[in-house]
């Protein structure tokens, strides 16, 4: 059956009435859904925990890059935090790292 889907439910329908969360329902084709389901019992985990495992997984180089513009501008937040502001326009900052000294 080209172009069926099977509608996958990620939470089961007694925890969503005890608890009152929301519900997510995609639609996939029933090669997607048994591939999810193989894929989710080779790594010892239900649809649903495979699924929220790897939606909600945190990206580690988007992280690292964050780190690494926070401890970058940390310095000069603190500086406009006390006043210290450049008096040098943006041309003249540019001008600056262009030119070659």
């Amino acid at each position: 059956m080209s172009g069926a889907f099977d509608r996958v439910d990620i939470l089961p329908q007694k925890s969503y009435l005890q608890n009152k969360m929301n519900r997510i329902s995609i639609d996939v084709t029933p090669e997607e859904h048994q591939k999810i389901q193989a894929v989710a019992a080779q790594s010892g985990k239900s649809v649903q925990q495979f699924v929220l495992d790897r939606a909600l997984a945190e990206d580690t180089s988007a992280n690292q890059a964050m780190a690494v513009l926070e401890e970058f501008l940390a310095p000069r937040i603190e500086e406009a935090r006390t006043g210290q502001f450049s008096t040098r326009s943006p041309q003249d900052i540019l001008q600056a790292v262009r030119s070659p000294n």
